[in-house]
């Protein structure tokens, strides 16, 4: 069985390798867009003159918005970028003829167009990632839900149950997340050497300037960046011990931007290129009568920016909550939460709060309290909460994901790499 496989650099190019052979007996052909790593490296098409106008442009702006690299460009530009790889890709996939593509979450425009061209060509697309329940994963390409066809025992259901509802319960991926202070410092200069000194050198040494990944970086000034570190960073914050619960407050936790489920998961392709102002569109639109609690993400500890912050609580009706407060401890003060697909949805869910999303996801079908929603309403505020038996919700839940702990990082080669080989050559 052919298997068209994508692959970066180590250590993902050993974990997607290994797990390609696996699946296929070794009948495997990889692409990447670093130079000298797979079969073909994609980045040639880039500096092609062939090129085929395979996105119409409605689908290309899609392509373009949710890209932080395509959208730092104009776009025309990043319109003939698209059609090249498109292009190129398309050439590959009549060449090798797979009958199945691999490749990991979709965090960037190649992803994107090799994704939507296996559809064109009715070509299975998998890739996975790793879940907030702790030791599962999930098949998943844009966030959507697969059905995996296993048992889900009463054991399992009622670990997890237990594990989510503890008052210490961490999501799996925020485990050994770093976001003290030095961190931050440390990240900042890492980043500031990659971006000022590493990518540029990297550009050319590879003669690949248009790569996706010598060019992602933050487009904020230096000054800018400075500025997060200025300052004390926790003025704008309270804690969750001050604050009291009351029927009209609001759970709004904010998302680590940018990343795949914001650019990717997300219904609307505009959220994610404009995540801080469709945040502050939710706040300005909704009925003032919501108290909204605004949890930063861990992972975004001094990195936003702080006029964001600033803007937020010229709102009288908004409270920033310090990105280090417990979750679980915040969900005590409300009945409401809204979201897009993170894990604070599930984890309000099965402690029978009413969730209101603005986008589709993985898990909106299974539940009674969740509804769609781009903003608050008075009348969404008095929503009854029905009684659901919160066992089948994590049930169904677990029923679209596979057993073993995944890291999506530089840790990949850490996760229960044989457990999760065995169950994805199953799917398969």
């Amino acid at each position: 069985m052919k298997v068209l496989v994508y692959v970066r650099k180590e250590p993902l190019l050993t974990f997607y390798n290994n797990l390609a052979g696996f699946i296929s007996d070794n009948d495997f052909y990889s692409i990447s867009e670093f130079r000298n790593t797979g079969n073909s490296w994609l980045g040639k098409f880039l500096y092609s003159n062939d090129k085929k106008v395979i996105f119409d442009e409605e689908e290309a702006k899609n392509i373009y918005y949710r890209c932080r690299f395509l959208r730092a460009n104009s776009f025309d530009f990043s319109y003939n970028l698209i059609n090249k790889m498109a292009t190129g890709i398309q050439e590959i996939i009549n060449q090798y003829e797979p009958k199945i593509i691999l490749a990991p979450i979709i965090d960037n425009y190649t992803l994107d167009i090799l994704e939507r061209l296996a559809k064109k060509n009715q070509i299975p697309y998998i890739s996975f990632c790793g879940h907030f329940f702790p030791g599962y994963s999930r098949i998943t390409s844009r966030g959507e839900y697969n059905y995996y066809p296993r048992i889900v025992n009463e054991q399992e259901i009622d670990e997890v149950s237990t594990a989510i509802l503890k008052k210490s319960y961490k999501p799996q991926f925020h485990e050994n997340l770093k976001v003290s202070l030095i961190d931050r410092y440390i990240l900042f200069i890492r980043e500031f050497m990659k971006k000022n000194f590493y990518f540029k050198i990297m550009r050319i040494v590879e003669q690949d300037r248009n790569n996706y990944h010598y060019n992602t970086y933050s487009n904020d000034s230096f000054i800018k960046e400075i500025k997060k570190f200025i300052g004390n960073p926790n003025k704008y914050f309270t804690k969750v011990e001050d604050i009291g619960y009351a029927d009209n407050n609001i759970y709004l936790p904010l998302h680590l931007t940018p990343e795949a489920t914001v650019d990717y998961w997300c219904d609307n392709y505009m959220y994610g290129a404009m995540y801080e102002k469709s945040i502050s569109n939710i706040i300005k639109n909704s009925t003032r009568d919501a108290i909204f609690l605004i949890k930063e993400h861990p992972a975004m500890y001094m990195l936003r920016n702080k006029d964001f912050y600033e803007f937020l609580l010229s709102y009288r009706n908004v409270k920033l909550i310090h990105p280090l407060e417990s979750s679980n401890a915040l969900l005590d003060k409300t009945n409401i939460v809204f979201t897009e697909n993170g894990s604070v949805g599930v984890e309000a869910l099965v402690r029978n709060k009413l969730v209101l999303s603005n986008s589709s996801n993985y898990y909106d079908r299974f539940h009674p309290n969740i509804h769609r929603r781009n903003l608050v309403s008075a009348d969404d505020m008095k929503i009854s909460v029905k009684n659901y038996d919160n066992k089948l919700f994590i049930r169904d839940i677990l029923q679209g994901n596979i057993k073993g702990r995944l890291y999506n990082n530089k840790s990949i080669l850490k996760s229960e790499v044989s457990l999760i080989y065995k169950q994805i050559k199953f799917y398969y």
